[in-house]
């Protein structure tokens, strides 16, 4: 490793950036089952509910096209012609217009009983499906929501290091060439006074030499 990479130092978002990149990737795969789900079950929601209020009278009827008269009430029927036989009988007016407005209106109520039953008991069972299906599509929504924040906020660090990265970097390399602009000023000041430390040196020998002559002895000089 050289001085300037020492004096640079490690960058923080080199450092940090691998373990960033990882989040989109494990966010993702513990999510999009629930992001999934959650737009299949709202697909299915959708469907439904789009076709209750297009046509709501043929909604009904598919919901009653399998209806059959349960056991329970195919009991009650049967038990209920037998007593109106009994009666019209008794009355003297069995296989009369009467005998069998009373058994059109018995019929009509026993089917009128079991259909209602039956219907409640079908659109129960939707309703809790469709609450089961709303559940997770919230579920996938609140994933949905919850990957969207990661990203964004692991977005927003890998800017805010990069940033700081670039922003030690800059530091560095100002403070480097201050280092150097401080070395080569302290250098230069060095030799400098070594140059006047020297001349002041070898001016006394000089002046020592003029003297001499001046006395006339031999002059010294350098």
């Amino acid at each position: 490793m050289n001085l300037l990479s020492m004096l640079r130092g490690q960058n923080p978002a080199k450092r940090a950036m691998p373990y960033f990149n990882q989040i989109p990737t494990v966010a993702s795969q513990q999510l999009s089952p629930y992001i999934q789900q959650g737009q299949q079950a709202g697909q299915m929601s959708q469907d439904i509910y789009r076709k209750m209020a297009a046509n709501p009278v043929d909604f009904y009827n598919q919901l009653m096209n399998n209806y059959s008269l349960s056991k329970g009430y195919q009991y009650q029927m049967d038990e209920g012609e037998r007593a109106l036989r009994s009666a019209a009988a008794a009355g003297g007016y069995a296989g009369t217009p009467r005998h069998q407005q009373e058994a059109g209106e018995l019929l009509q109520r026993i089917l009128s009983q079991g259909q209602n039953e039956y219907i409640n008991n079908i659109m129960n069972i939707l309703s809790g499906g469709l609450s089961g299906q709303e559940m997770a599509a919230k579920r996938g929504y609140d994933a949905n929501a919850t990957l969207s924040d990661y990203l964004t906020s692991n977005l927003a660090q890998q800017g805010n290091l990069a940033f700081r990265g670039q922003q030690e970097r800059n530091r560095t390399k100002q403070d480097l060439l201050g280092l150097i602009g401080n070395l080569a000023g302290s250098g230069l000041g060095y030799f400098m006074n070594r140059n006047r430390t020297v001349g002041a040196q070898r001016q006394p020998a000089s002046e020592l030499g003029k003297d001499l002559q001046n006395f006339g002895g031999s002059p010294i000089g350098y």
